[in-house]
């Protein structure tokens, strides 16, 4: 009797190995299939498909159960991953140049830092559901990135995740909970962004030199914009800052040359140095209590300039060389602090003060 129970648990031990053994080494066992006509390549299995600076695949889960497979052709175009795959990674950063579409499966969940930088044919990319994350430097300088397909459930944009891509054209994000630093910096041909969501800053450089970026929506919840955050929008001609904004920081729209007039809400306390400098500002509502050191500086388009907030001074060079300055309104309280400065500031002349 005892025999048969001792065979019975070695029967079943057995099969416990062999089951664990098919889990963590055959199901999660990661393939490349390539067709040499078409130059398409597909990706099978489970768990991570990595590429390892020695040249191969390598299937990984989180627990670091792997194995690897062959490397993809240099002249592939196309890659499919399949259903299966949970993150996919590029450890050798290597540059597939003549990929032109990648198709990603439901079943991932995450993408690598860096694992699409470089591929300048790249085109068409999707971003699975279940991803929340753009890691850094993913698509950083993939110059023909087009078609890319966000899924809303994406809450977070790292470091330059999208830096240099030339032709992307269009952002729509409806649940950000963080961007990170030249997240977007040097897309000279984005036109359209909107960001909505739980975030609370518009970090340093996110923008910086999108020349062609005319129309941005920003969430109602952004208490601060970073440096340079969108210095150099050449093409951005208005912009709505949301009424809880606190703080924007130096050079946040410099060089905005179409930029036609802005609003400064009454609660920022923080006004960086030359953050509207050289743009093309005509009109300036400001509402706040702070005015930054060459805050308008050589803004030559702007005509008028409407205070309604209180303050006890203005900043060195503040509106300097604002050749065309005409109109200025504002409330009596600060009418002697506005004129003493004016009267010190040599670059403007003949202004009209009305005091309301």
């Amino acid at each position: 009797m005892k025999k048969k129970i001792i065979i019975i648990l070695g029967l079943v031990i057995t099969l416990i190995i062999a089951f664990l053994i098919y889990i963590f080494l055959i199901k999660r066992t990661v393939k490349i299939e390539y067709n040499e006509e078409t130059k398409v390549a597909e990706i099978y299995g489970n768990g991570i498909a990595k590429l390892s600076e020695e040249g191969y695949y390598e299937g990984i889960d989180w627990d670091s159960h792997l194995v690897s497979i062959p490397n993809l052709p240099i002249d592939v175009e196309k890659i499919i991953v399949h259903e299966g795959i949970t993150a996919i990674s590029n450890l050798s950063l290597a540059k597939y140049t003549k990929v032109k579409e990648v198709v990603l499966p439901e079943s991932l969940k995450e993408i690598d830092n860096n694992t699409f930088k470089g591929w300048t044919s790249l085109d068409k990319i999707n971003i699975p559901s279940k991803v929340e994350r753009i890691r850094s430097g993913t698509f950083a300088e993939c110059d023909k990135l087009y078609n890319l397909q966000i899924s809303d459930n994406v809450k977070y944009i790292e470091r330059e995740a999208f830096r240099c891509c030339n032709t992307l054209a269009k952002i729509e994000l409806n649940n950000v909970k963080e961007i990170e630093t030249r997240a977007f910096a040097y897309c000279c041909n984005l036109i359209d962004v909107k960001l909505d969501g739980d975030y609370e800053e518009i970090p340093e450089g996110a923008f910086y030199s999108c020349y062609n970026l005319s129309n941005v929506i920003l969430s109602k919840n952004v208490k601060e914009i970073g440096n340079r955050a969108f210095e150099y929008c050449e093409k951005l001609s208005k912009i709505e800052l949301p009424e809880c904004l606190e703080k924007i920081g130096h050079g946040a729209f410099a060089h905005c040359k179409n930029l036609f007039s802005v609003t400064v809400p009454k609660n920022v306390k923080s006004i960086g140095r030359g953050t509207f400098s050289n743009s093309g500002i005509k009109m300036a509502y400001l509402n706040n209590s702070v005015i930054g050191e060459y805050e308008f500086s050589e803004c030559k388009n702007l005509q008028k300039i409407k205070f309604n907030g209180n303050f006890e001074e203005i900043a060195e060079g503040a509106f300097y060389n604002c050749k065309n300055l005409k109109i200025i309104e504002m409330p009596i309280s600060i009418s002697n602090i506005v004129k003493k400065y004016f009267e010190k500031e040599k670059s403007v002349s003949d202004i009209k003060f009305i005091i309301k």
